[in-house]
C-alpha cells in the first residue's frame, strides 16, 4: 500500500473520530443548557430564552472540532484522487 493511501486512510480515521467527538460534545452542551433553561423561573427571562433559541449554547471550540472533521474528510478524498490520477497518468 502506498504512502498516499495510508495518509488518506489516516485522514478518514481522524475525520470519523473528530466527527464523533463533535457529536457527543454538542449533545452534552445542548442537554446541559436545556437543564439550566428549565431552572429559569417563569418571568420575562423565559421570553428572552425563547427568542434566543440555541444561540451560544455550544462553545466555539466545539464547532472548530467539527470543522477539523470536515477538513480531514475532504483531505482524505483529495489524497485518493491524487493517487488515482497519479497511477492513471504514470
Amino acid at each position: 500500500m502506498s504512502i498516499l493511501v495510508r495518509v488518506a486512510l489516516l485522514f478518514f480515521a481522524a475525520a470519523i473520530f473528530l466527527f464523533l467527538v463533535n457529536y457527543y460534545l454538542i449533545r452534552y452542551h445542548t442537554r446541559k443548557a436545556a437543564i439550566e433553561g428549565k431552572k429559569i423561573k417563569k418571568n420575562r427571562n423565559d421570553q428572552i430564552w425563547g427568542r434566543k433559541g440555541r444561540q451560544g449554547i455550544v462553545p466555539k471550540w466545539v464547532s472548530y472540532v467539527g470543522l477539523m472533521a470536515f477538513i480531514s474528510f475532504f483531505m482524505g478524498i483529495f489524497m485518493f484522487v491524487v493517487k488515482v490520477f497519479w497511477n492513471f497518468f504514470s
